[in-house]
């Protein structure tokens, strides 16, 4: 027989173990987005300055997926027009347009504003060398903005995952219904178009 102190020791053992530990240090968003823990973040000089974006003066990029299998996407210019591309496997890409209205831009604004994303650094890392990425771009005033999210996901960023996921793409669900077969291939991540 044992003793229950080496049930125990064998216990703390297996509950310090590194695996174990990094398994409690991970956070799971509710849509089930892995976010491990930060390994470090790399800032940029748009971070410092306190930058707010204004109502039909700034373009937006949403990508997330990976840079091995394609980013689903979405990109927002002034007006609201959206180009959505988005993968049913990672070889079958579609692309929908639609337009988001004037109240869905105020709502994406105020998002992108409250939560002070033009201040976040420009990269978040976990240590992590494989899974998922989110890119979000922003263009104001002819300067752009991003934050690269490589397997850790700031409460800020996932707000605005929500707002994308859960709002603004179901209510345009009709207009992504009629969307184009891109084929085969791995869309390549847009890109704001500057002069």
């Amino acid at each position: 027989m044992t003793s229950p102190g080496r049930h125990f020791c064998v216990l703390l053992i297996f509950l310090l173990s590194p695996c174990v530990l990094a398994s409690c240090n991970r956070v799971r968003d509710v849509d089930g987005l892995t976010s491990f823990p930060i390994d470090h973040v790399e800032r940029d000089s748009i971070s410092s300055q306190d930058t707010v974006l204004e109502l039909g003066k700034f373009g937006f990029i949403y990508c997330e997926g990976s840079g091995l299998d394609g980013y689903d996407s979405l990109k927002v210019d002034a007006s609201g027009q959206c180009d959505y591309i988005f993968g049913t496997d990672y070889t079958n890409w579609k692309a929908a347009t639609f337009t988001l209205s004037r109240s869905e831009m105020i709502e994406l604004c105020d998002t992108i504003n409250d939560n002070k994303m033009m201040q976040l650094p420009a990269a978040y890392h976990a240590k992590v060398a494989d899974g998922t990425q989110i890119i979000v771009k922003f263009l104001s005033n002819g300067v752009v903005k991003q934050i690269y999210c490589n397997n850790h996901f700031p409460a800020e960023v996932l707000s605005l995952r929500r707002l994308i996921q859960k709002k603004l793409i179901p209510r345009h669900s009709a207009e992504v219904a009629k969307s184009t077969s891109l084929g085969p291939g791995i869309p390549l991540e847009p890109e704001f178009k500057t002069e």
